[in-house]
C-alpha cells in the first residue's frame, strides 16, 4: 500500500514524500546482491591468479578480509556519496533520506547499513520485516538507529506538449518601437489597444511608454494596419 509521509519545511512549506514499498525495496537489494556477487566472482578470480603466479598466501587473507568488509563498503559508499542510493535503489526509483527529508548524511549511511546485520537476523531478514511492518516510516533496524526513511522517487510526468509556433509575427511588430522596463508586455499589447473600442486610459498609458524607431512603417500603412489613426493612437 502506497504511503506518503509529510514534512514541514523552516520555510513553512509542507513536502511529501511517498516511502518506497517492501516490494521495491526488496527488488533493490536484489539487484544488489547480485551486483556483490559479480564483484565477489570478479575479486576471487583476480587474487587467485595472483596468488598462483606469485604463490603468496598474503593475497588470499586480503581476500577473506575484503569478504567480509566489501558489503558494508559497497552500501556505505554509495549511499554517502551518490545521494542516498545504490544501483539497485537508483534502477528501481528508491532513495534513502533522513527522516526529515533532507539529504542522508555520511555518518547516517554508517550507521544504518553497520545495523544491517541486526536486520538479516536470524538469516533471513526476519527481524528487519517485522520492523518495517510495525512502524508508520517502514523503517528497518538501520533505519531506525540513524534516523533515515527509504522513499521512492516520483518521475514527472508531462503533462502537455509545446505546441510548434506557426503563427509568424504581427503585422504591427516592428511599430512597437523601444520597450523601456517592465512595459514590455504592455506595448506587445498595441494591436488590442487599437480596437476601436479600447479605452483612453489604456492610449493614454501606452504613448508615454512606446517612442517611434528609425526605419517604422509610415502613417498610414500604420494606420491602415490599425483600422484608426496611427498618430493619436501610438504617440503624440
Amino acid at each position: 500500500m502506497d504511503q506518503d509521509i509529510a514534512i514541514l519545511t523552516p520555510e513553512k512549506a509542507i513536502v511529501t514524500y511517498r516511502l518506497a514499498g517492501l516490494g521495491s525495496r526488496m527488488l533493490a537489494h536484489l539487484i544488489d546482491v547480485i551486483m556483490l556477487v559479480a564483484i565477489f566472482v570478479l575479486i576471487t578470480f583476480v587474487t587467485a591468479t595472483l596468488g598462483i603466479v606469485l604463490q603468496s598466501s598474503l593475497l588470499i587473507g586480503f581476500l577473506l578480509v575484503g569478504v567480509f568488509a566489501i558489503p558494508f563498503l559497497y552500501f556505505i559508499l554509495q549511499e554517502a556519496f551518490l545521494n542516498g542510493q545504490t544501483i539497485g535503489k537508483k534502477i528501481t526509483g528508491c532513495r534513502v533520506r533522513m527522516a526529515d527529508g533532507t539529504p542522508i548524511t555520511p555518518t547516517a549511511a554508517v550507521g544504518r547499513n553497520l545495523m544491517r546485520p541486526a536486520d538479516l537476523l536470524p538469516g533471513t531478514y526476519l527481524i528487519g520485516l517485522i520492523a518495517v511492518f510495525t512502524n508508520t516510516k517502514s523503517q528497518r533496524i538501520g533505519d531506525l538507529a540513524a534516523n533515515t526513511i527509504v522513499c521512492l522517487e516520483r518521475k514527472p510526468l508531462q503533462m502537455y506538449a509545446v505546441a510548434p509556433h506557426k503563427a509568424g509575427f504581427h503585422a504591427l511588430e516592428s511599430a512597437v518601437g523601444d520597450l523601456r522596463g517592465g512595459f514590455a508586455a504592455i506595448c506587445r499589447s498595441l494591436p488590442r489597444a487599437f480596437r476601436p473600442n479600447s479605452s483612453p486610459i489604456n492610449r493614454r498609458g501606452l504613448r508615454s511608454h512606446c517612442r517611434p524607431t528609425r526605419g517604422s512603417p509610415s502613417a498610414s500603412s500604420a494606420s491602415h494596419l490599425s483600422g484608426g489613426s496611427y498618430r493619436d493612437e501610438i504617440w503624440p
